[in-house]
């Protein structure tokens, strides 16, 4: 229940009036410099959506906007309807309340489940655009897919059954909770604008909706929902966090920068230092310059040959608007053709004529 679980965390637990409460308190900033469970991939470079860099530049008061981004945004209007599958899925009902629980020893990590099952499970809810014959529908292994240990997460992240982002976000949120197990809850969905604005739309009433409409309205937004099962592995979940608590330490208590990588982030880091004067140039800065005007030409050459290539896919399509590629019948990719040139979808481990030869 959920007194059950307030009484378990404690004063472990924060709860919010809303989500722009709950924003206003994201961040690895000073004094405490907090991290959440998605952090965790950033710092360890494994997250597609930032770096270290990212982490550290934040932390020196590069705060974001106060809204969140249109894809956090989406992931939490659909926390509903993917918790209303859960629920009709598993006969569970998750406490879905805007939380943060602190781990036991580390307060520094503030966790936030998209859903606490008891005391003994968390749910995460993952949306992810892509039909079933796109490259996509690969992110996540079927639905009841288990990962009972770090020794098989390895495995499954070897044959693409879950992304190492999502792992390393989760065995966080494990290790922060103490729960034994979670349960990741992906929806698929392939939206436009209307649907996409049915989704925000719908998800302020979503919960006082009768039954009927709930489950309608999952099968109208989601055209497959799965549950991924990772369950704890305790001693590898400390070892994440002592790397973590470390790199925090040393990056963000002690203010030194990481290491150097091709993140915009550091790129701006470096660029926005104070400079002066003029001197002669030395024989590896020539060489370096030498290399960054081939990148421009190779750049620009690049982008007239698209220009060029999809010119002809436009011409060639002689009005029509979606080209499509079967292979015995199964749709391997397709291309859209839209007012600012066509969109390719699939067509994985293929290649171009020229380029195989």
């Amino acid at each position: 229940s959920a007194d059950k679980i307030r009484r378990h965390y404690g004063d472990r637990m924060t709860e919010y009036a809303d989500r722009a409460a709950w924003f206003a308190q994201m961040g690895p900033y000073a004094p405490d410099y907090t991290l959440g469970a998605s952090t965790f991939a950033s710092i360890l470079g494994v997250s597609p959506y930032s770096t270290p860099w990212d982490t550290w530049t934040k932390s020196r008061g590069e705060r974001p906007d106060d809204d969140p981004q249109a894809h956090q945004q989406a992931g939490h209007d659909a926390e509903a309807y993917l918790g209303h599958w859960y629920r009709q899925t598993m006969g569970v009902r998750p406490f879905q309340v805007t939380t943060r629980v602190a781990h036991p020893e580390h307060p520094w990590l503030r966790v936030s489940p998209d859903g606490l099952i008891g005391t003994e499970g968390v749910m995460q809810c993952k949306i992810v655009r892509g039909k079933p014959d796109e490259q996509a529908w690969a992110f996540y292994g079927p639905d009841g897919t288990e990962i009972t240990s770090a020794a098989n997460a390895r495995q499954a992240l070897d044959i693409g059954l879950i992304p190492a982002s999502v792992l390393v976000q989760e065995y966080a949120e494990l290790a922060a909770t103490g729960a034994d197990w979670a349960d990741i809850v992906v929806g698929y969905h392939y939206m436009g604008p209307e649907k996409m604005e049915a989704l925000a739309t719908l998800a302020e009433t979503f919960r006082s909706m009768p039954l009927r409409s709930r489950d309608a309205a999952v099968s109208l937004l989601f055209h497959d929902v799965r549950r991924i099962r990772v369950y704890a592995d305790r001693a590898y979940q400390a070892q994440l966090v002592e790397m973590v608590a470390e790199w925090r330490q040393r990056h963000l208590v002690d203010g030194a920068t990481p290491d150097d990588d091709t993140s915009k982030a550091c790129y701006r880091y470096h660029l926005a230092q104070p400079r002066d004067g003029k001197r002669e140039i030395t024989d590896h800065e020539l060489e370096l310059a030498l290399q960054y005007r081939q990148c421009i030409d190779d750049e620009k050459a690049i982008d007239e040959r698209k220009r060029a290539v999809g010119r002809d896919i436009v011409q060639s399509a002689d009005g029509a608007k979606t080209l499509e590629y079967l292979d015995g019948g199964r749709k391997v990719g397709h291309v859209t053709i839209t007012k600012t040139g066509p969109r390719v979808y699939g067509f994985a481990d293929m290649a171009p004529a020229e380029s195989a030869a």
